[in-house]
């Protein structure tokens, strides 16, 4: 078989999603529901690779809330170097998965495609996040920056909006500044969670007062939270199954997402999970 690329989601096997009128990719609710019942941080998993395969990254936290995560853990952590622990974990995994794909005859190998499935993240599901958080760790001295002279009520509608901007109209913009030209890979642009990210600039910026924040307001970012999931389910449900045009789909999702992260965020604050010593051997 050809090295055409596809995106698969959770449970698909290889065939193109359809998009909304602004033309990003939603997961079909029968496939991956957006309700309560499914992990509140779970965002689409794109994936794109062998045909005959769809890896399931069941187990694995969405790129909004990693974006987040990372920029807390970045302002209580002051790594020097963080992008060379993110480096060869990253790498050494592509290449596990390429030979595993070689050995079974996906295609033939070939160090100049794995070189491009390395620097693209799209030979499988759990790779095209790590593309976009390598960005923000390249870009940490900036987003330290920004919210030490900004404020967040400042930083937060900017960047929502430049969110937005990417995610739903990247190929127009791009269109429109090169004739004719066409970009398949968005969901791996920094800008596309650039308001998850620079929520945990201004979060881990003040963490006690963002803690405070989170236990004062904790019954409304559940309550947004469920009726958030409530409506992305529902919309999806008459987009993929009805066959109905909703153009605002990908803004119920990002409300979605910007209401029940941090819900579970302060639900887990509240009731800390103790962990086992392997499992924080892990997490260091």
């Amino acid at each position: 078989m050809g090295l055409r690329r596809c995106f698969l989601w959770k449970g698909e096997t290889a065939h193109v999603r359809p998009k909304t009128a602004g033309g990003t990719h939603h997961a079909e609710p029968a496939l991956l529901p957006h309700g309560p019942v499914e992990p509140l941080l779970r965002a689409p998993h794109h994936c794109a690779g062998p045909q005959q395969l769809a890896i399931r990254p069941d187990d694995l936290p969405s790129a909004p809330h990693l974006c987040l995560c990372l920029r807390v853990l970045l302002s209580q952590r002051c790594e020097a170097h963080p992008e060379q622990r993110q480096r060869p974990p990253y790498l050494l995994a592509v290449a596990v998965y390429y030979v595993y794909f070689v050995s079974h005859g996906y295609f033939s190998f070939s160090l100049r495609d794995l070189a491009g499935y390395m620097i693209r993240g799209d030979l499988s599901s759990p790779f095209y996040f790590v593309i976009a958080l390598a960005q923000f760790v390249l870009l940490v001295p900036l987003f330290r920056w920004l919210p030490r002279r900004w404020s967040p009520s400042v930083l937060l509608p900017i960047s929502l909006g430049i969110t937005w901007l990417s995610a739903l109209y990247c190929n127009e913009i791009l269109g429109l500044l090169i004739p004719g030209a066409h970009f398949s890979y968005n969901d791996r642009l920094f800008t596309t969670y650039l308001v998850y990210y620079v929520g945990g600039c201004c979060a881990g910026q003040n963490y006690p007062r963002f803690l405070e924040l989170l236990d004062r307001n904790r019954p409304l970012l559940t309550a947004c939270a469920l009726i958030f999931a409530g409506a992305d389910l529902f919309f999806s449900w008459k987009f993929f199954v009805g066959g109905q045009s909703v153009p605002f789909l990908e803004m119920i999702h990002t409300l979605y997402q910007l209401t029940a992260i941090p819900a579970l965020y302060a639900l887990v604050v509240r009731h800390p999970v103790t962990l086992s010593p392997l499992a924080r051997r892990m997490d260091r």
